[in-house]
């Protein structure tokens, strides 16, 4: 089970998801190897401008992160496995991209500036309560 975002153009007014316009159509964020790039630059990793998915392993954590093979790239999906220390990395990915993030388990749009821990502290939450059930 992984809390996701996915990282999108978004309009700046939006705060959730239902604040979208109907009538909204995003811009790509980028070329996808650019993109790429700037995620590895983020997270100090090796290269693999050929994946469509890039792992990121942190202590108590994992994030997978989706930039699939569309160019120009459109979205990259996270999907963050593990603890709550993804939000921090979370966090730093949105600056480094420059972008915002639909949080999927809440439909709220956030942004590196925003209560990440809370985000994730919440949806760990829910994922705990729905494996003890």
């Amino acid at each position: 089970m992984s809390w996701d975002v996915f990282i999108q153009d978004l309009p700046e007014s939006a705060r959730t998801i239902v604040e979208v316009p109907d009538d909204f159509e995003p811009q790509a964020l980028g070329k996808r190897l650019d993109l790429v790039r700037t995620i590895q630059e983020c997270f100090n990793l090796p290269d693999s401008s050929q994946s469509k998915v890039i792992a990121v392993d942190l202590a108590g954590s994992s994030i997978e992160i989706s930039v699939g093979d569309d160019d120009p790239c459109r979205c990259v999906a996270l999907h963050i496995y593990g603890g709550i220390d993804g939000a921090p990395a979370v966090a730093r990915l949105l600056n480094c991209l420059g972008r915002r993030g639909l949080d999927t388990s809440t439909g709220e749009i956030i942004s590196a500036d925003s209560d990440i821990d809370a985000s994730i502290a919440k949806w760990a939450s829910f994922r705990d309560r729905m494996l003890a059930a």
